[in-house]
């Protein structure tokens, strides 16, 4: 047992030093910060009520308002809000980051992702590697049309993209693509499919 103790306390100290780019999620980013990762760089976004409706992180007042959340404990939350809708903005606004999670703008969060050398997580439960990622954009931008559009299946799609990430980052046992799990609306809530 002690062995066991000692193991995840290393494993909490890794998960503390990772650094994860967040793009327009605000659920997925709480939950990194519970999780605890030390710092996530978030790329934000008008917040829609459709937004509200889905994402039980935010607040019915942060309705037509924009998406730049402050830090929290012990997690540095690094706010930048999507003024400019170019590859250069984005690769700014996610560097340094070991991991990409994007919801909107999956094509230039992709991009980023690739330029940058991470993995890319879009908006399924798989992770695409930097290497496969400019091949397969058109894919990428077809999985952002699947996000959930209700509490339920947006807080089980978020919480399943954090699961990944901390795989992934852990001990590389992630969901890799083209095999990926998606969101559906009845049971069973998770499909798994191959994307290509």
């Amino acid at each position: 047992m002690l062995e066991l103790m000692k193991y995840s306390i290393k494993i909490d100290e890794y998960v503390s030093r990772l650094r994860i780019g967040v793009v327009c999620s605000r659920f997925v980013m709480n939950l990194l910060w519970r999780a605890g990762v030390d710092c996530v760089r978030y790329v934000g976004d008008f917040i829609t009520p459709q937004d509200v409706f889905c994402d039980v992180s935010l607040d019915v007042y942060d309705a037509n308002s924009y998406d730049i959340p402050n830090s929290k404990e012990d997690t540095l939350v690094i706010s930048n809000l999507a003024s400019e809708l170019s590859l250069e903005f984005f690769e700014k606004a996610l560097r340094g980051c070991d991991v990409v999670i994007s919801h909107r703008y999956c094509k230039l969060s992709a991009k980023a992702a690739e330029k940058l050398g991470v993995p890319f997580i879009p908006p399924a439960v798989t992770c695409f590697l930097p290497e496969d990622i400019d091949s397969k954009i058109e894919v990428i931008e077809k999985l952002e049309k699947e996000l959930p559009r209700n509490p339920i299946g947006y807080s089980m799609l978020c919480s399943a993209q954090v699961m990944e990430v901390l795989r992934l980052c852990t001990n590389g046992e992630a969901l890799l693509a083209p095999e990926a799990y998606l969101i559906k609306e009845k049971p069973p809530f998770f499909e798994k499919v191959k994307l290509w």
